[in-house]
């Protein structure tokens, strides 16, 4: 992503573009190469334009030029490779599915509605974990044995939830998913959020971004 989007900006400073194409142009990087890597032309720009939005910086401008790079950046990925089209993970079929069926419409509804709900608590056990560690911000190594004792003691509960978690999705999810309950699965969602505000409240390297695949998946 960032090599993709320094391209962009690259490229606009040799065509001597204004700094708002600049920008666009490297939306349009960063798009791309997250359209390519995750298997989705439009979610992966949507992504990218997020980033920003967070700091309160909004390029809605950008929105369809950075789609448009997407969708020709992921058949252009996929024509190369001869990889199917779909996404990372295989989670098989659930039977005939139609978006006329009420069933299947409810369904999915209630799949949102867990979703959200899900995201909220994650929100708020970060940032009341943020909130609890005030005192001890700049006490790096108070910190880091916080969240290694953390991390350390869920890893031994519930080993699933160990590593950044883009290969568990397939060996400790999908590959025992016959196995695993409504319960189980809750529980890893719930011990992976923790695993995640500890890693990243406790200073160590890691992201959130595949650990949520992990938790949207569970």
């Amino acid at each position: 992503m960032q090599i993709n989007g320094s391209g962009g900006s690259w490229l606009s400073a040799k065509l001597k573009l204004s700094t708002e194409h600049t920008r666009i142009l490297t939306f349009c990087g960063m798009g791309a190469a997250l359209a390519a890597f995750w298997g989705d032309p439009v979610g992966g720009p949507l992504f990218a334009l997020e980033i920003p939005h967070h700091r309160e910086l909004a390029y809605y401008e950008a929105i369809i030029p950075a789609m448009v790079a997407g969708l020709c950046s992921f058949a252009v990925f996929r024509i190369g490779t001869r990889l199917e089209v779909g996404g990372i993970d295989n989670f098989g079929r659930f039977g005939e599915w139609s978006i006329l069926n009420w069933v299947n419409r409810v369904t999915g509804i209630g799949l949102g509605l867990v979703g959200a709900l899900a995201g909220i608590l994650f929100i708020a056990l970060f940032r009341r974990l943020n909130w609890m560690i005030q005192k001890i911000e700049h006490r790096h190594i108070l910190l880091a044995l916080m969240g290694g004792l953390g991390i350390g003691w869920i890893a031994v509960l519930d080993p699933a939830t160990l590593f950044f978690s883009a290969q568990q999705i397939a060996t400790q999810l999908l590959a025992k998913s016959a196995a695993l309950g409504v319960i189980t699965l809750l529980g890893l969602c719930w011990v992976k959020m923790l695993a995640i505000c500890f890693t990243i409240h406790g200073g160590f390297r890691g992201g959130f971004i595949f650990p949520l695949f992990f938790t949207g998946a569970s």
